[in-house]
């Protein structure tokens, strides 16, 4: 059985550095909407508890590689539940607030949040719940309300869940007694090509300080939904029983060392051996080792004496994830072993594989003496009968 956890990932604002992970996940891949999703085989009836450490720097400004064209910004503009773009009311807000600021405006000045749920196990109320009812909202009916008119007035958004840091909670207010501790909502800006974090929740609890046009390093992201309004399950969310529980810690620090060099092996999953006249088939794999994202990974593979190439350029892995580049060199007609050489150059770093080639009597040979022992067994078979 295959089973997923969300690790925090790099966003606009943050950068992610994986110290410790046990156990380690099979693979980390990062889905649709950038979550690092790591997958752990377990027997049937199984538990296991994975524990991580994370370093996360925070940065004022965006990172240059936040910067990625939107493929289809169709996926988020759908309704999805909580956010009811389809609804006559939503549609009318989105016919007049038109801009992402024109909607965080109206959403910090129309809802109201309820201090009284802080230390409840609150229910998500959705767009249509926060318009019902808007002096009994929480950052998730701020969000969801800002999401559901930006998606129908063509914007595309999305929800950010994670931990926020206050010293205010009057100011700044959190849910008590629960890791998942703040949620916000991000709209795609296509002039930047970024998606841009804003907290209409504490622009409207703090009595109109700025949280559309600045972020600070308070938030940090545990997850993002935007294909799926409720997946993937931020950590902090897998409990036991009813009681509270705490199984995030958080500790500031004012220096700590970051990972700076890329970590990866190189796997050839290709034969050894091959007989002239087939095609040599396989996979080079590249896996980043490394706690932290692989930005950019350029791969070139090169054979010799018999032509092929292919690359990969500017895929991001994320940590422990990996690619894998199909290999095809067709092996022509030969009546003497050979060798073959592919050669890999992974940002600058060369890898090597050698397979032997053996000549095409050599297949003939193997055939013609299985015939022969056939005939010879058939032979012998009808002399003594």
């Amino acid at each position: 059985v295959v089973q997923t956890i969300a690790i925090p990932p790099d966003t606009t604002y943050q950068s992610v550095t994986i110290s410790e992970i046990t156990p380690k996940p099979d693979e980390i891949k990062k889905d649709g909407d950038g979550n690092w999703i790591a997958s752990f085989t377990l027997s049937a009836g199984k538990r296991v508890d994975v524990k991580t450490k994370l370093l996360i720097k925070a940065y004022i400004k965006p990172l240059p590689q936040s910067q990625t064209p939107l493929s289809d910004s169709n996926l988020y503009l759908k309704e999805q539940p909580f956010w009811e773009t389809k609804n006559e009311k939503i549609r009318e807000y989105a016919k007049k607030y038109t801009t992402p600021r024109a909607i965080y405006d109206f959403v910090t000045k129309t809802l109201s949040y309820n201090y009284g749920q802080i230390s409840t196990t609150p229910v998500r109320q959705g767009s249509l719940g926060a318009i019902a009812s808007p002096t009994n909202s929480l950052c998730t009916e701020f969000t969801d309300l800002f999401i559901a008119i930006a998606r129908a007035a063509g914007i595309p958004a999305r929800e950010v869940v994670g931990y926020a840091y206050t010293n205010d909670t009057r100011l700044r207010p959190l849910l008590v007694g629960s890791d998942i501790l703040h949620a916000w909502p991000e709209y795609y800006d296509n002039k930047s090509a970024r998606w841009i974090p804003i907290d209409p929740t504490w622009g409207n609890t703090t009595g109109g300080i700025n949280y559309f046009d600045i972020f600070d390093f308070n938030h940090i992201a545990f997850v993002i939904h935007g294909l799926s309004s409720e997946l993937p399950y931020p950590a902090g969310s897998f409990k036991e029983g009813t009681l509270p529980q705490k199984n995030i810690s958080v500790r500031f620090s004012e220096s700590t060392t970051m990972v700076t060099k890329d970590s990866f092996t190189t796997l050839f999953d290709l034969p050894n051996q091959i007989t002239a006249g087939k095609i040599l088939k396989g996979t080079v794999q590249v896996t980043n080792i490394g706690g932290k994202q692989i930005e950019k990974l350029t791969v070139n593979i090169v054979s010799s004496p018999y032509p092929f190439q292919a690359s990969d350029t500017g895929s991001q892995i994320p940590p422990f994830g990996s690619i894998s580049i199909p290999v095809s060199i067709k092996i022509p007609i030969l009546f003497h072993k050979s060798q073959g050489v592919i050669n890999v150059s992974i940002n600058g770093e060369q890898a090597t594989f050698q397979f032997e080639i053996l000549p095409t009597f050599w297949l003939y040979g193997v055939i013609g003496c299985f015939a022969l022992s056939l005939i010879l067994i058939v032979w012998t078979f009808i002399r003594k009968t």
